[in-house]
């Protein structure tokens, strides 16, 4: 590999509910403007670091280490990440004992003239893939998080996607309401302009997560507290990777939107096919739109999340917004929040709402309770 030469600058940014971001720290000066490798610490976990990074594909990590991390001395493995090597991602004293990767290489644009709704190599109709690092803009951070654009350079289909690292558990203000748990991240996709160039066009997300050849992985689909902009979808979607002592996973609600203002007149379920092993030896870019996982001890898992359900015919929508959490430990379960308690209370009184809350708790016993499929393993 290369040598590299570092900038001898980096960005620092100390800011959304003390989060440290650093931005294209140890940039090689050969690397593509698009190519940005974002690090972010949150204050109360100081044993994990979370990055981001535009290289070939988007790919979400988060490391935990055995000992305390420090955010100011930690460096970038530059070469690590192009070689996707991602348990090695920063270089630190510490050493990385759990991570969790996804890897999200592109959007796709399906051909459903069946209305099947299927993923297969005859459904495929374009891929805009996220590793021409020359379409990335370089990462900005604003008040709603951690800034990635990408736009495709034929079709012009903008795609921006928002990170906000988490350090608690708790459920997004943004709908549909995901829960997250301490350690994850919660992604928001919107894609605009984005024209179908197929009679009956599905847009859909590929989604690669890696894990050790230790974890059993399962994808389960749980009952969930629906909420206004989501009504009548009483589900989580989970993906998971799980050993005897650690956990990693991605989870989202079955929900998608036709514009970036979330409503339920513009909403729509969403379908994931099963899960595919993805080989560790074969070159799947064209397949997958991913590339190699050289590292031994690790295994990738496909899951897809197709924008739309048979029979919607939601066709040819050229705005999509969508979001899902990734992250270490187990997805997390829904929970009634403060801002709903606190409006009840002032608006019905306390005898109304003890009798209203005995029906909620009940219901909410039930609802986040494993669907009957429960988690399904693949190995």
């Amino acid at each position: 590999m290369q040598a590299y030469v570092a900038f001898a600058a980096s960005l620092v940014v100390a800011t959304m509910a003390d989060t440290k971001w650093r931005i294209n720290k140890d940039k090689p000066v050969n690397a593509s403007q698009g190519s940005n490798v974002v690090m972010a610490q949150t204050s109360d976990q100081t044993h994990t670091m979370h990055i981001y990074s535009t290289i070939d594909s988007l790919a979400l990590i988060t490391l935990e280490f055995d000992a305390k991390v420090d955010f100011d001395s930690a460096s970038v493995n530059w070469t690590a990440i192009m070689e996707k090597r991602y348990d090695q991602a920063i270089t630190s004293k510490a050493t990385v004992i759990d991570r969790s990767v996804l890897v999200l290489p592109a959007l796709v644009e399906l051909n459903d003239t069946a209305g099947t709704m299927d993923y297969t190599n005859a459904t495929v109709h374009r891929q805009l893939r996220f590793n021409q690092t020359s379409s990335w803009s370089n990462a900005s951070l604003t008040d709603q998080g951690m800034l990635l654009n990408y736009t495709d350079a034929l079709s012009n289909c903008s795609i921006q996607f928002t990170l906000v690292p988490k350090a608690t558990d708790g459920r997004v203000a943004k709908t549909p309401a995901l829960t997250y748990t301490s350690n994850s991240t919660v992604v928001s996709l919107l894609a605009s302009n984005c024209s179908a160039t197929v009679t009956k066009s599905r847009w859909s997300l590929p989604m690669l997560l890696y894990s050790g050849t230790d974890k059993t992985t399962s994808f389960a689909v749980k009952q969930s507290i629906d909420d206004e902009y989501s009504p009548s979808v009483f589900k989580v979607s989970s993906y998971r990777a799980k050993s005897s002592t650690t956990s990693n996973y991605v989870s989202w609600k079955p929900v998608v939107f036709g514009s970036n203002k979330r409503s339920m007149t513009n909403m729509t379920a969403t379908t994931t096919p099963s899960l595919v092993e993805v080989s560790l030896t074969t070159n799947i870019t064209n397949t997958s739109a991913a590339g190699l996982m050289p590292s031994r001890g690790f295994r990738v898992m496909r899951s897809v999340v197709i924008f739309g359900v048979t029979g919607d015919k939601l066709y040819n929508q050229t705005t999509v917004s969508f979001s899902l959490v990734a992250g270490l430990g187990e997805p997390g379960n829904a929970k009634f929040s403060t801002a709903l308690v606190a409006t009840l209370a002032a608006s019905l009184g306390v005898p109304v709402l003890a009798f209203v809350g005995g029906g909620l708790f009940v219901t909410y016993k039930r609802c986040t309770g494993p669907a009957s499929e429960g988690y399904n393993s693949i190995n």
